[in-house]
């Protein structure tokens, strides 16, 4: 990793903000509550070891570290996905507001809304090494702390955040999302989430495509040599994605609906952006999908709203009126 700076003064009023007035700074530590979290890159290490975590975590963690230090960059077609995930937001609305990435991976969405907006701060949260990742993506941004953490674990000192946000991370997290809902509701005035869905708005060719990638996945998943998976990332992405968006895209000029065609959301993207998706996919040892009705029973118990999109990706949703 490069040297960077410890924590700069602007990031350190932020720990005072979130974490409570109990803060010191000892060299490459800063103590919040009398507990040593050692400052690595600039990212305060709150969870960082996988000695802290079980096996099924542990790989968990391993595998996403290494996905995201293989796929680093920006893509263009980030813009868009962004667009599609965030419909349900008042982006502009967020505007000197606080904001929360849960599970932010490389910062790509956290880096097209610092574009877009300004918060009064923005919070990266991440318990693989991609934290260190984003805090290079985001490195010229001043108004960003990073944290190495446990969404499952992660408090903070009687500080709510106007917004927080989880795509395509809750999933991954072996025994389900009700733990992290829990503590996020602790925090987050608004919430919006994306998960896996249970293809229960799908018919039957979807549920059949669905069991036998499944299968895949959980064969691919044993591998853990990183140059393989990305050399099986990029022969799924050619051999198994490209000729389904092919069809989406030839069923979309002869104007037949493409949200009927699997895999029709790659339609535009480049071979690097579906080999990205591809890896993510197939190499994870964890994956848990849910139905619309399954996440508004979680969701509800938390917030008093929750407000789904009909657009994809399915499912993702915003939640309003946290319970207290």
């Amino acid at each position: 990793m490069t040297d960077a700076p410890l924590l700069t003064p602007r990031q350190i009023a932020i720990v005072r903000q979130v974490f409570g007035t109990d803060i010191r700074l000892d060299g490459d530590n800063v103590f919040i509550a009398g507990r040593r979290c050692p400052i690595r890159d600039g990212v305060i290490v709150l969870d960082g070891t996988v000695a802290e975590v079980d096996a099924e975590k542990a790989e968990v963690i391993r595998s996403f570290g290494e996905e995201w230090g293989s796929f680093p960059a920006m893509a263009p077609e980030h813009q868009r996905e962004f667009d599609g995930y965030f419909d349900l937001v008042d982006v502009a609305g967020l505007e000197g507001k606080t904001v929360a990435d849960l599970g932010c991976g490389m910062g790509r969405w956290s880096r097209i809304l610092l574009e877009r907006t300004t918060p009064r701060f923005l919070v990266c949260a991440d318990l693989s090494d991609a934290i260190f990742v984003a805090r290079r993506n985001l490195a010229e941004h001043p108004n960003v702390l990073f944290i190495k953490a446990d969404l499952e674990t992660l408090r903070f000192d009687g500080f709510r955040f106007d917004f927080a946000f989880s795509l395509g991370v809750l999933h991954h997290i072996p025994g389900g999302i009700a733990v992290a809902l829990a503590q996020i509701a602790s925090y987050a005035e608004s919430f919006l989430g994306y998960l896996y869905y249970a293809l229960d708005n799908r018919g039957t060719v979807f549920a059949v495509l669905f069991r036998a990638a499944d299968l895949l996945r959980r064969a691919l998943a044993r591998i853990r040599t990183e140059p393989v998976r990305r050399a099986v990332s990029w022969l799924i992405a050619l051999v198994l994605y490209k000729p389904f968006v092919l069809a989406a895209d030839i069923a979309g000029a002869l104007g037949v609906d493409k949200d009927r065609m699997p895999l029709n959301a790659y339609c535009g993207n480049s071979l690097r952006r579906i080999q990205q998706d591809a890896y993510d996919r197939f190499f994870t040892t964890v994956e848990y999908r849910y139905t619309r009705s399954d996440i508004t029973a979680h969701c509800t118990r938390h917030w008093h709203e929750v407000t789904f999109s009909d657009r994809q990706p399915y499912w993702h949703f915003l939640c309003r009126g946290p319970r207290r």
